[in-house]
């Protein structure tokens, strides 16, 4: 039996309910499609360690490199090679990695030109493509990104990063001071943080 001292409050809360069902079920719809449009990087971590994402279609060089513009460089006395990179070929690329062109020359004369990348944050190159013998860039098919060396004679790599296009493990963002630290009355192949103010 339903107790007498109850019955007034039924129909105020039914009516409390009604009133608040259309504004409560579009509450609730608005609650689940934001949460269904939220996707998981909504919740990445800001100072996680970013995954490396390299652009998908790297562009080669369009023509050789133009010898009169190649700028010289000093590598190690114990390498018999030379080397020289197109400045004009030189990019900072949203990806962060830095790509050029270099020329190397043997004792003989014969020379390999190569158009190569170097990331700054791991201290890694890659080959992207050489220059064949008819002055056409074939890509590298089997590309990797592998580790530089620094006790290596011909450490052409280990020069240009540390030398102009690194600011320890960051991409040096200005091409101005890159070249500018590949001068030959400047360039030694080592850090050099007068060289690399940003």
């Amino acid at each position: 039996m339903i107790q007498p001292n109850k019955l007034p409050l039924a129909a105020p809360i039914n009516r409390q309910l009604t009133r608040l069902g259309w504004p409560l079920a579009l509450l609730i719809t608005f609650i689940l499609t934001a949460c269904a449009g939220t996707t998981p990087d909504a919740y990445e971590d800001p100072f996680a360690p970013k995954i490396f994402k390299e652009d998908t279609v790297v562009p080669l060089p369009t023509k050789p490199p133009a010898t009169a513009n190649l700028i010289p460089f000093h590598v190690s006395q114990h390498s018999v090679f030379k080397f020289a990179i197109d400045p004009d070929s030189i990019r900072l690329d949203p990806d962060g990695v830095t790509r050029y062109v270099l020329v190397i020359t043997s004792p003989s004369g014969g020379q390999q030109v190569n158009f190569e990348g170097i990331r700054c944050e791991t201290f890694q190159f890659a080959l992207y493509a050489t220059l064949n013998a008819s002055s056409i860039w074939q890509a590298n098919q089997r590309k990797t990104w592998t580790d530089i060396k620094n006790n290596e004679a011909n450490r052409y790599h280990g020069a240009l990063a540390q030398g102009a296009f690194c600011n320890n493990k960051s991409q040096v963002k200005n091409k101005s001071l890159i070249l500018d630290s590949l001068q030959p009355n400047k360039f030694t192949g080592k850090p050099n943080a007068d060289a690399h103010r940003f």
